[in-house]
């Protein structure tokens, strides 16, 4: 007869991500629901990544199932860092068992690639690698002029409203979420009526009256 393995079922997932070139790469690995009954107390893996893309930093169990354990980091071989958990109590539940701290040293796409996972000493082959976007997130500006008259407002980009001549910096999040600047140059224009007038002539019933716009 045949023995289910449940530990070998699991699924091991690195999430793909895009980040700021300016930002720091929080990671976690993930794992599929694990209860008690399968008494998993211990976790290892190869973490493979570019180092001409990435910059290790540290580890973190905030948030994680596995936030009573401890582990042991290995950074001997370029390229490859080795983890190893340790626990007395079981883990339980699903989302991160530990996520990964890294600096991203240049823009591109870069995978991180996840060999060698065992729970306790059971190969885990359902591994889902992440891929990692590095973008270089650069201000752009926009020039709007505008005039409006006197008694009017305005609606900036912001939907803040305006009444007053002025210059109105609004700062916008663009489609990849880097700033974008809208800088509106509003020109209040007072109107000036200069109306002159004629009186009616002889035999005439009416008179005439000029309005000039000015301002």
């Amino acid at each position: 007869f045949c023995i289910f393995n449940a530990k070998s079922q699991q699924i091991i997932t690195i999430p793909d991500s895009t980040v700021f070139l300016t930002d720091t790469l929080i990671i976690p690995v993930n794992t599929g629901n694990i209860n008690t009954g399968e008494n998993i107390i211990s976790y290892q893996f190869n973490l493979n990544y570019d180092i001409t893309k990435f910059q290790y930093e540290n580890y973190s169990f905030t948030n994680t199932i596995a936030q009573n354990g401890t582990v042991s980091v290995n950074t001997n071989t370029s390229g490859i860092i080795n983890f190893s958990y340790m626990n007395s109590i079981p883990l339980n539940g699903s989302g991160a068992i530990i996520k990964l701290k890294f600096v991203p040293l240049q823009t591109g796409i870069s995978d991180l690639s996840i060999t060698d996972f065992l729970y306790n000493t059971d190969t885990i082959t359902n591994v889902n690698n992440g891929t990692i976007t590095v973008i270089n997130c650069q201000a752009d500006s926009t020039f709007i002029n505008a005039t409006i008259c006197l008694g009017e407002n305005y609606t900036l980009p912001d939907n803040s409203i305006v009444t007053v001549s002025g210059t109105y910096p609004v700062t916008l999040q663009n489609s990849i979420g880097c700033d974008s600047v809208v800088i509106t140059n509003l020109t209040v224009t007072n109107l000036l009526l200069n109306i002159a007038t004629a009186s009616a002539s002889c035999g005439q019933e009416n008179g005439s009256a000029t309005v000039t716009v000015s301002g």
